[in-house]
């Protein structure tokens, strides 16, 4: 016997030993009342209230043993039918298995006793229970594998019938236990809707498969027509399957209740049982149930319709943006517009399935719910993402379309360009806005944790490059506009401020200075400086910089301004640029004009001192005349002359440059001919004193004197003095053949020359003294000692001619015989040397008649000599005379006659008479004369403006540009009396020495 088959045994013999036992359930009752009870219980199978009673009854009466006794006899008899039931229940259920037929037994037992004990009671209910798990178990598999065989198939109301007959299985036990209104009010609640839905939805199944997707993305008229009703059953369908879903929560919350608030009941069978009906099995949870068959039937009817929209509105969409790349804004405006409409549509229906989440027992999305939404949320969300986008771009397509109309505008009028400006940050206004909805929309999907798909960023990208063209479009647009109104607008402001730099460069022109009338284009050795009317300019540039600068400032402003709102900033930049450089050139132009007023204000003081100071220089230029001071007169006014230039150089109208010219040039002329005047009595005197000092042979005297003549008469004179020159010819010839001849003091070596000269002399005559007194080893050894001392100055000054003769003296001592051979031969020798060596010819000869000058034909070898090499003048040649005499006769006439353009004639021909005959003194006398009359020939200064020439000359010559010094000196030399300017000729040379 299996362990409940005993269990149940027990249970009945222990009724049977306590029956005895019990009390009775009323004393009140007659016995005959008693037993008509007794007998009543016993035919409703109340055995235990029965057998109870007949205790009671033999208690109180133990002679009523034996009726008792037949009436328990009786009981028994019932019992052990019942017993015999109740052993075949326990066979058909733990030995036959058959618990179909083990149930079909319990309600016969439960028939045969009504009332049974609650041991008994409680045997059979356990016994019922234990029957109906194991049988409902087998019938729940059975119609789970069933309906979802017609799920499978499609047929969803099928299935949703097959599941509804499972709400019976332990539906009995759960109504027979009392878990009070907290566990069943809800659930029976529940059951009752979730039945009354099943019901509908069989009833009503066709209700969404009566609905073509072909038909509702057809067109929108046809779209409209059918889509309020289609929305109403979809969310009749969403409420029916809600009430399912709810029911099954229900049943399961409040099954897990009842294991809280019970220790007896831990689970109900058919709580459990309704909510796997509902959901699917544990092991197939959601992949089976009423839920299961609702939402396949959604898929199946629904889920086409919306693929379908939304294939609609992405070829509607594909459409608009095809018509917006190709520019056809008012048909792209349109396409978009539609396709909102189908992004609207296909949202509708997307929207509609989040009417089937539902939360679970913390108030969190249900894991189904949530495969639920990663299956749909995405449609849902990209057909709002497309409802957005269409609606966008169905405005950026307006926005589009007025900027064409814009884009037709005057380049060349700034109010139509302003106004233009105006519309386009108008628009810009609302345009800017759209897409900051749509960023602030569609960034939105990145916290979206739920949102995963790629699209929302792919879209974002995409509308955003739409948006930033079309809000770029209008900036460029806009920046173009701003460009054409700042071109046009910095156009007079830089030519007005290069009319100003016009004006400009004429003050500093005028203040730097000018070209003289008729002066070469090139030529620009002479400026001419006006700063009065440079200082009027810079006044009328200054009231104008200030009104550009103001005009500068506002345009700079505005389009500073304008920079910000447009992309080409770079490109305004130029412009900004080009207002500021304005502006910082208008500052420091306006510090410029100032400066340069200061400038021409101090070139007007300083030109007025150069003047006073010239003026003074100037009168005592005259005073210095007056005292015969010749040099003092030059030097005032050379001084004078260059304070007037200076003058004139900071300020041409400060005095008239002609006039002043003529004073100086008055000036110059009376002190060049008083001072000629003196240096032709001069260099008359000097002439002739060096004429006096050459025939005394003092040759290097006379060259002095001469030299000094010479320099004099260059102070008046430009042309070279033919007297003077035929003078120093003849003392240089003399002073050439006797260079090297003595021992001068500015020799490097005068003092070792010397030395040695006097030792050779101190050796010389105490050896003649020692040979004298007879003693001629040591006179020689004395002589050997002078003639080597003499060596030491020959061999550097080998023409030294104290040397050279005290060396015959030595060779004249030591052997006189020796010596006359020797000097005849010497003698011989220089004579032989007269023609082609006439400079050692002389020397020699000289040498030798310092020994002896009375030597024959020494005197004639001499002059002959000196006569070749222009020491000695010629005896007076008769013809050479006449034609002096003649030459002078011409010239007298001319001077006589008051020929003045002839003088320089006379000149010529009286310096010819004076070179033939040097003492011809009548020439001599007519040339001092007609000098004194013609006055000086050198220029004391030169006029203002050949004076700027040559400083013009001297500064090139300085910098080092020769050619072009060169080329002003040359000019300058065209004059002759600019030609007589001793510096200009100083000048020449200095250049022409560098070529």
């Amino acid at each position: 016997m299996t362990a409940i088959k005993k269990n149940i045994v027990f249970i009945f013999i222990i009724l049977i030993l306590l029956a005895p036992g019990l009390y009775s359930q009323d004393k009140d009752l007659s016995k005959g009342q008693k037993y008509r009870e007794v007998e009543r219980l016993i035919s409703i199978y109340d055995f235990n209230a029965a057998i109870n009673l007949l205790v009671e009854i033999v208690k109180e009466d133990p002679e009523e043993m034996d009726r008792a006794q037949k009436l328990i006899q009786e009981i028994r008899e019932k019992k052990d039918e019942f017993n015999a039931k109740y052993e075949e229940l326990i066979r058909v259920l733990f030995e036959e298995n058959d618990y179909q037929k083990g149930l079909e037994i319990i309600s016969e037992l439960e028939d045969l006793d009504k009332n049974p004990n609650d041991a008994t009671s409680e045997s059979l209910t356990s016994a019922r229970i234990s029957a109906e798990l194991i049988y409902f178990r087998l019938l729940f598999n059975e119609l789970m594998d069933r309906a979802l065989v017609q799920i499978g198939e499609g047929n969803f109301d099928t299935a949703a019938t097959i599941y509804r007959t499972g709400f019976e299985l332990h539906k009995r036990t759960y109504n027979e236990r009392d878990y009070g209104d907290i566990i069943k009010g809800p659930v029976d609640r529940n059951l009752e809707a979730l039945l009354s839905s099943l019901d509908e939805f069989v009833q009503d199944y066709s209700l969404l498969s009566q609905y073509s997707a072909a038909e509702l993305s057809s067109s929108i008229g046809v779209n409209q027509s059918l889509n309020a009703a289609l929305a109403d059953d979809i969310s009749r369908f969403s409420d029916l399957r809600n009430k399912v879903w709810n029911a099954a929560y229900v049943f399961e919350e409040q099954n897990r209740l009842l294991g809280e608030i019970s220790a007896e009941y831990k689970e109900d069978f058919f709580l459990s049982f309704a909510n796997r009906i509902i959901f699917g099995r544990l092991e197939t949870r959601f992949e089976e149930g009423l839920i299961r068959a609702f939402d396949e039937y959604w898929d199946s009817a629904v889920i086409p319709i919306q693929e379908s929209l939304i294939s609609k509105t992405e070829t509607v969409m594909n459409q608009a943006e095809s018509e917006y790349r190709t520019g056809q804004w008012e048909q792209a405006q349109s396409s978009f517009e539609e396709a909102e409409y189908w992004a609207e549509r296909s949202l509708e229906i997307a929207e509609s399935w989040a009417g089937r989440l539902n939360a679970d027992e913390t108030m969190n999305l249900h894991p189904y719910s949530q495969d639920l939404m990663r299956r749909e949320y995405h449609k849902l969300e990209n057909s709002r993402i497309n409802s957005r986008k269409a609606a966008y771009n169905a405005r950026l397509s307006s926005f589009q379309d007025s900027l064409e109309d814009y884009k037709i505008y005057d380049n060349q009028n700034l109010a139509e360009m302003e106004e233009r400006r105006q519309d386009l940050n108008r628009e810009l206004s609302l345009l800017e806005p759209l897409k900051e909805e749509w960023t602030t929309f569609i960034t939105g999907y990145n916290s979206d944790i739920l949102y995963t798909d790629s699209f929302a960023s792919l879209e974002s990208s995409r509308t955003n490059a739409v948006f930033d063209e079309s809000i770029n479009a209008y900036r460029l647009f806009d920046g173009k506009l701003a460009l054409d109104s700042a071109d046009l607008e910095i156009t007079p402001l830089e030519r007005d401020y290069n009319d100003m730099k016009d004006s400009l460069d004429r003050a500093l022109g005028f203040l730097a200075g000018v070209q003289p009338e008729g002066a070469a284009e090139d030529d620009f050795s002479i400026l001419y400086v006006f700063p009065q009317n440079s200082y009027d300019i810079l006044e009328d540039l200054k009231e104008r910089n200030n009104d550009l600068s103001s005009r500068a400032s506002v345009y700079k402003a505005k389009y500073q301004n304008a920079r910000r709102s447009i992309p080409q900033q770079q490109q305004m930049s130029v412009y900004i640029g080009r207002a500021e450089a304005l502006i910082l050139n208008l500052e420091d132009q306006l510090r410029n004009y100032t400066r340069e007023q200061r400038r021409a204000d101090q070139s007007i003081a300083t030109a007025e001192r150069y003047l006073g100071e010239g003026e003074f220089r100037f009168a005592r230029a005259r005073e210095a005349l007056n005292n015969k001071d010749f040099s003092q007169a030059t030097q005032q006014l050379t001084t004078a002359q260059e304070l007037f230039v200076q003058a004139l150089s900071f300020n041409e109208a400060i005095i008239n440059r002609n006039q002043l010219d003529q004073r100086i040039a008055d000036l110059q002329n009376e002190i060049l001919l008083e001072q000629n005047k003196e240096v032709i009595r001069f260099v008359r005197d000097n002439v002739n004193q060096g004429k006096s000092l050459y025939l005394q042979g003092l040759y290097g005297q006379s060259e002095i004197v001469l030299l000094r003549a010479e320099n004099r008469w260059f102070t008046t004179n430009t042309d070279e003095n033919n007297e003077i020159n035929y003078w120093l010819n003849l003392v240089r010839a003399a002073l050439s053949v006797e260079s090297g001849r003595t021992i001068e003091e500015t020799e490097p070596l005068y003092a070792e020359m010397t030395q040695f000269l006097n030792l050779a002399f101190a050796n010389f005559e105490a050896g003649s003294n020692k040979i004298a007194a007879g003693d001629t080893e040591e006179g020689f050894r004395l002589l050997d000692r002078a003639d080597a001392n003499l060596n030491e100055i020959l061999i550097p000054m080998p023409l030294n001619q104290q040397a050279s003769v005290l060396k015959l003296k030595i060779q004249q001592l030591k052997d006189p015989d020796l010596f006359k051979i020797t000097f005849e031969e010497k003698f011989k020798s220089a004579v032989s040397k007269i023609r082609t060596e006439p400079d050692t010819a002389y020397i020699d000869l000289k040498d030798l008649s310092a020994i002896q000058p009375d030597y024959p034909g020494m005197a004639r070898a001499l002059y002959d000599v000196e006569i070749i090499l222009g020491i000695r003048i010629p005896p007076p040649d008769l013809r050479a005379i006449a034609e002096s005499e003649d030459l002078y006769n011409k010239a007298f006439v001319i001077v006589e006659g008051n020929v003045r353009s002839q003088f320089p004639v006379a000149l010529t021909q009286l310096d010819r008479a004076i070179e033939l005959n040097p003492e011809n003194q009548e020439a001599i006398e007519l040339k001092d004369r007609i000098q004194l009359d013609a006055g000086g020939q050198t220029a004391i200064v030169l006029s203002s403006s050949d004076n700027a020439r040559f400083k013009a000359a001297e500064e090139k010559y300085i910098n080092g540009e020769y050619f072009e010094a060169y080329a002003i000196v040359q000019q300058l030399l065209n004059d002759k009396q600019t030609a007589s300017y001793p510096p200009l000729q100083d000048l020449k040379r200095r250049i022409e020495s560098k070529f």
